[in-house]
């Protein structure tokens, strides 16, 4: 018993032990499956943490201010490019990660936390070991232990994105700003209200305050009720429409005057599509308005010039296209004008001086000037479509040019110069006639010439014929003595002496009769051919053949002073003209001639030479009259052309004459008239006129 009593007592010991140690070896066992799921619910922790800093992209950090060191997550590490490794991080790695430029603003914030005992606040750029730059913002709050800063924990925040977009955000303010400042006109925008949420400087210093003072505030607290009033009830019209809208308003201004602003006011909308507000744009148009009243004055006075004067004036388009016309063109052009907007064609009725060569549409003045052509003074004869009205117009066309130069159409001035043409005709007729009475004498002591020897042939055949009868009746007369009955030999001698006479000479009295008949035919069909009136169109002449007419006409005025000598191109066929203007041309031309040949031949006594050619050109025939007379002083040679101008003495020269040669020539056949000339030896005159075939033909552009 007392043996086994100790036995128990060892054995429960031993069982007390082993229960001990079984219970401690649960509770270790439960222990350490504690602190593994600790473990995993702190890794998990840690996990969401991080994944939570990097998808904020923030970094947590502490600062021991008296070890000088800094714990920090990895999120902060991962934001300054720092190895994880080193923990903790020194402080003053933190100046290594930043911009060199925040250094001194690292130790401004740490300053003021550790002398203030205020939150830790900064501002920086970090550039990582990559060279890429970032933005963080870092806040921190202090923890004070007899009264020293002790620590310091807080959280750094990557604020790149932020900080870019409120940079653009600036910018674009800054780029708002400079375009409303810079932009002459006004602008600005209005709520709902026609309360003023932006204003550019062109509005506030029309009201003389700055932008800022403007914002929030109304017209009516800067301009006159009942003007404000007006403002906001075309505010509200756009809004009600929705569309945009254009006024005109006047933009009072401080000093009481006003100015009009033509303003364009757009509704605009919030994200769900209301209209909110207004965005207007106003411009000044008080000196356009001024311009446009000037303008209209003008256009009023510009239309009354027009419609006053007798000139027809037509503008057309750059297209040929019909603008506007006066009253005179309505008139006198009736059948040309097209409705406003149509093409001016002028079909078949519109022709070159010369009546035949018809001009198209593309030639006319007012095609050639709408192409930017200048005209000037281009004759035109116009018919009627019915062919029973003709009408001369002298046209001139400009090209019009906007302010740039740029070309916009043509304008042409007609002027009816119908009246001016018969007078001239009139004219030219008259002086031929005065011509012819001038030299009436002469022609009449032409033709007084070969009328006394074909009297004097008339009368030597009369005498003849008596003769001729006598001597008939002598021998064949019944009653007559037997022929050889008292006739001694010497009178039959006699009488057959005269008939031989007679027969030898009868034939050439008849002859120089019949020269003499035909002399004075030629003189009066000269004549005739000279003074026959002009036609109004031209017709086919042999021009050849009109100087021998004229030369003829004229020949008492040369024939003791000079002798001719033509030299005439047979090639040369009729060519178009009117044959009566160009007849008083050569006149002229050769009167004068003579008359220069009679005032040289008072100096030197000699006989002098008139020289008249013509020859066929390409385009031309040219016709030359070269004189040996006393030639042109330089002093006059510029006045020649002149009307009325004369270097003859009174009586011997209207000063006409030449004025007249070359209004035929140059304006009437488009020719030109020249001359040459040496004091003392003489002048060559040269008249080009064109070649123009027998039929009508179309002048191109």
């Amino acid at each position: 018993m007392p043996l086994l009593l100790p036995i128990i007592i060892i054995a429960a010991v031993v069982l007390l032990v082993a229960l001990i140690i079984r219970r401690a070896e649960h509770a270790r066992r439960a222990a350490e499956a504690g602190e593994m799921r600790a473990s995993a619910e702190l890794g998990a922790v840690r996990s969401k943490y991080a994944a939570t800093e990097k998808i904020a992209q923030m970094g947590t950090w502490e600062w021991d201010v008296a070890t000088q060191t800094i714990t920090a997550s990895d999120g902060f590490y991962a934001l300054l490019g720092i190895d994880p490794s080193i923990r903790p991080l020194p402080y003053g790695a933190i100046y290594d990660c930043l911009h060199i430029d925040d250094h001194m603003r690292l130790y401004q914030a740490a300053t003021q936390v550790l002398d203030e005992r205020r939150s830790f606040d900064l501002e920086c750029s970090a550039v990582l070991p990559s060279g890429v730059t970032r933005n963080l913002y870092s806040i921190g709050e202090v923890t004070v232990s007899d009264g020293a800063v002790t620590r310091v924990v807080g959280v750094t925040h990557d604020v790149t994105k932020w900080k870019l977009a409120e940079e653009a955000l600036t910018l674009s303010r800054e780029q708002q700003d400079a375009l409303l400042n810079n932009i002459p006109d006004i602008a600005f925008l209005k709520g709902r209200d026609s309360r003023f949420l932006a204003v550019n400087a062109a509005l506030a210093k029309a009201w003389g305050v700055t932008p800022s003072e403007m914002i929030g505030k109304s017209d009516f607290d800067f301009i006159p009720a009942d003007l404000a009033e007006r403002y906001r009830a075309d505010d509200l019209r756009t809004l009600a429409s929705g569309t945009q809208m254009v006024v005109q308003e006047p933009l009072m201004l401080p000093d009481g005057t006003s100015r009009w602003i033509e303003t364009l006011k757009t509704p605009y909308r919030d994200a769900d599509g209301a209209f909110v507000g207004i965005v207007g744009i106003a411009r000044d148009i008080t000196e356009r308005n001024r311009t446009a009243e000037a303008l209209v004055k003008q256009t009023e006075i510009l239309q009354s010039v027009m419609d006053n004067m007798d000139e027809a004036v037509i503008v057309v388009d750059e297209h040929q296209e019909y603008l506007i016309s006066n009253p005179a063109a309505d008139v006198l052009l009736d059948h040309l004008i097209p409705p406003a907007g149509a093409v001016l064609d002028h079909g078949d009725g519109v022709f070159l001086s010369d009546t035949v060569t018809r001009v198209t549409p593309d030639a006319s003045p007012l095609a050639r000037a709408s192409r930017g052509e200048r005209v000037d003074d281009m004759e035109l004869l116009v018919r009627s479509a019915q062919g029973t009205d003709k009408r001369w117009y002298v046209a001139s066309g400009r090209p019009v040019c906007d302010r740039n130069g740029q070309l916009r159409g043509g304008v042409v001035v007609c002027r009816d110069v119908t009246q001016k043409r018969q007078l001239e005709r009139q004219l030219l007729q008259s002086q031929k006639l005065e011509a012819i009475g001038q030299l009436a004498a002469g022609i009449a002591h032409e033709i007084n010439n070969p009328a006394q020897y074909i009297g004097d042939n008339v009368r030597f055949l009369g005498e003849g014929f008596a003769h001729l009868l006598k001597v008939v009746d002598d021998h064949v007369s019944p009653r007559a003595p037997h022929p050889h009955a008292g006739v001694t030999g010497e009178t039959h001698a006699g009488a057959d002496g005269d008939t031989e006479y007679f027969r030898h000479e009868i034939p050439k009295a008849i002859q120089e009769a019949l020269e003499g008949i035909q002399r004075i035919a030629d003189i009066v069909g000269a004549v005739k051919g000279f003074s026959h009136p002009s036609s109004d169109q031209m017709v086919p002449v042999d021009i050849n053949h009109q100087i021998e007419h004229t030369i003829a006409v004229c020949r008492n005025e040369w024939k003791d002073v000079a002798r001719i000598v033509t030299d005439f191109d047979p090639s040369i066929a009729p060519i178009l003209c009117f044959a009566g203007e160009i007849n008083q041309v050569m006149l002229n031309i050769l009167v004068n001639a003579a008359h220069a040949i009679i005032d040289q031949a008072a100096v030197d006594g000699a006989m002098g030479t008139i020289t008249v050619t013509t020859r066929r050109l390409d385009t031309h025939v040219e016709i030359t009259v070269r004189d040996t007379g006393a030639g042109i002083p330089d002093a006059v040679r510029d006045r020649i052309f002149d009307p009325f101008f004369t270097t003859k003495d009174v009586g011997r020269g209207t000063g006409q004459g030449l004025a007249i040669a070359h209004t035929v020539v140059v304006e009437n056949h488009g020719g030109s008239i020249t001359f040459d000339t040496e004091v003392g030896r003489g002048t060559t005159f040269v008249v080009l006129l064109p070649l123009r075939p027998a039929t009508p033909v179309e002048v191109a552009a």
